[in-house]
Order: C-alpha cells, then sequence, then structure tokens
C-alpha cells in the first residue's frame, strides 16, 4: 500500500518538474520567479515595445538559464562588457524596434549574460524555425522599423543564444621561443598555459591539430583513446591552467601544431614547432647516421670482425 503511494507520488513531482530548456513566454502579468522580463508589448499581436514595466502590461518574459536577469534599454550606446544586446528600439517607450546595432535606432535593449559568457547573438530568421542551441524570444514583422508579437503571430522569429566574444588565450609554455625536439620512436609532454583574461569564469573547448600527419600522433594527457584531440577546460576569472599535449616521434622531420579554442578564434590559435630526430648521440645502436639502421649497423660490425 505504502509502495503504491510512493509511486503514485513521484509520478505527480515528475508531472510538476520544470522542462529544463530555455523558453520565453509573452504574459499579460508579472513574469514568474525564474524569469526575466525582457521587454514589455502593448498587446500580444501586432504591438510597438517599450522597456519593462515602463507603459505596457504584456511582459516578454524568458527563462533565467538564458536570460539572468531583466533587461534595459541602454540610450547612451552599444551594450556595455557582460551584457549583450537584444533588440534596438526608436524610443524607450511606445517604439518600433529593429535588430540590435543596425544603427537606425539608438536605444538599445541590453541584457546582463550568464556567467562565463560575454554577449547575445540575436539574429532574425525568417524560416519560423530557431537551430537547436537557440531561443524563440518573439516574432517580428520585419528585422528593422517592425511591430512584434507572440512566437505565432509573424513568421520572422527573433532568435537567440549566448555568445562568448573573449574565450581564453593559449600560450605555450617555459620554452615557447624553441623548436620541440622529439626522439624519434619516443613520447614527449609539452606544456601549455592557458589563461583567462576576463572578469568571468570561462568554459571553453581546446582543440589540437595539425596540417601534417603528426597529427596522428599527438593527443591531450589522459585522453589517447577517447576524445583525444578535444577537451573541454573550465577556468576562473582571471586565472591559468596547464594542459599536457602528448606528441610521438613517429617519423623525422619538421612538423608544427596548432592548440586553441575549438570554435570560430582561428587567430586565437598558437603554433608550435615540433622536430623528430633519430637518436642524437651517434654511438650506440641506434645510430643517427642517415640511412643506417638496426641491420644495417649489425651486418657493418660483424664483417668488421671477419676482416681482422
Amino acid at each position: 500500500m505504502y509502495l503504491r503511494h510512493f509511486i503514485f507520488l513521484v509520478f505527480l513531482l515528475l508531472l510538476a518538474s520544470p522542462v529544463d530548456a530555455t523558453t520565453c513566454t509573452v504574459r499579460n502579468s508579472g513574469c514568474f520567479f525564474d524569469e526575466s522580463c525582457i521587454f514589455s508589448m502593448f498587446s500580444e499581436t501586432n504591438a510597438h515595445i517599450s522597456e519593462c514595466g515602463m507603459a505596457y502590461t504584456y511582459n516578454v518574459c524568458c527563462t533565467t538559464d538564458l536570460f539572468p536577469s531583466d533587461c534595459y534599454v541602454n540610450t547612451t550606446g552599444t551594450c556595455p562588457a557582460d551584457e549583450g544586446g537584444v533588440l534596438s528600439m526608436f524610443n524607450i517607450t511606445n517604439s518600433h524596434a529593429e535588430l540590435y546595432n543596425l544603427g537606425n535606432y539608438n536605444n538599445n535593449l541590453c541584457c546582463p549574460t550568464l556567467a562565463g559568457w560575454d554577449s547575445y547573438d540575436c539574429h532574425f530568421n525568417a524560416t519560423a524555425t530557431c537551430d537547436t542551441d537557440e531561443t524563440a524570444v518573439v516574432t517580428m514583422y520585419n528585422y528593422t522599423n517592425s511591430h512584434v508579437g507572440n512566437l505565432s503571430d509573424y513568421n520572422n522569429i527573433l532568435c537567440c543564444k549566448t555568445k562568448d566574444l573573449t574565450p581564453p588565450t593559449t600560450i605555450v609554455g617555459f620554452d615557447a621561443n624553441n623548436i620541440h625536439v622529439i626522439e624519434l620512436g619516443k613520447t614527449e609532454k609539452i606544456y601549455v598555459e592557458i589563461k583567462n583574461p576576463t572578469p568571468t569564469k570561462k568554459s571553453v573547448p581546446l582543440y589540437i591539430g595539425s596540417f601534417d600527419m603528426i597529427k596522428n600522433w599527438i593527443w591531450f594527457e589522459g585522453h589517447k583513446y577517447d576524445t583525444r584531440r578535444n577537451i573541454t577546460m573550465t577556468i576562473d576569472a582571471y586565472a591559468e591552467k596547464i594542459v599536457v599535449v602528448n606528441v610521438l616521434g613517429g617519423k623525422t622531420g619538421d612538423y608544427s601544431i596548432t592548440i586553441g579554442p575549438d570554435s570560430d578564434y582561428a587567430n586565437r590559435y598558437d603554433e608550435i614547432p615540433i622536430k623528430i630526430v633519430s637518436k642524437a648521440s651517434g654511438i650506440g645502436i641506434f645510430s643517427s647516421t642517415p640511412g643506417l639502421g638496426v641491420l644495417s649497423l649489425l651486418f657493418i660490425l660483424l664483417a668488421g670482425a671477419f676482416l681482422r
């Protein structure tokens, strides 16, 4: 009997659990406790907009997993650091709207960002859908000089997601100005310093690669048999971490590998020159003499013994 009641209570809790996906809703009231107000509207459809609470009772409310707190209208220019622009407005109330920073309107709707992010990427999508990593905020009649409406009003959707403008930088550590020399057949470690110069914690996917065949002989420490050349690091504000890259001396020659954020920041990649050599010392069975392998060296030693 008790077990049956317990199962029923668990079922009710599951039904009551909130959905994790970020959502935005037009409400004719204040936003819920787990929502932030983005802006206000005259009505749910074909509406002018205003700053939250300025003139209208309809509010665009989005869950705090994307917008952690209420947005506001900045009349002095672009949104500051750690805030992102969602729309621009002709006025702070009774206003038409356009995409952020197009330049036609000077009043920008700025929203604080989540910890670890610098801005928002909000764009006009005419296909009536947003990508899986984006959130549909409202619909718009046009991308500029526009009325707005709820998500079923127009076919054009304002889609938003967080954006990282200043990812951590990578600095090749300890001997950054020298070529890394690795002996043929051996595995060496390269220590790379990752710095976060921003005032917020960052979570960044890192990548190592190369246009040379050496890309087959490199991996992040501890990831030789899984992700290998892709990992994600979390770095506190103004902090730094050391990441270890393993390089196998697979074939003699000069190579180059790159390491950096696995994203659109191609100019933030650092290049690491690698030189793979045969054994440095010429004495011993693994001679560095060009063209002389183990069997050739043994043949010469045996021939010398017979000639004595």
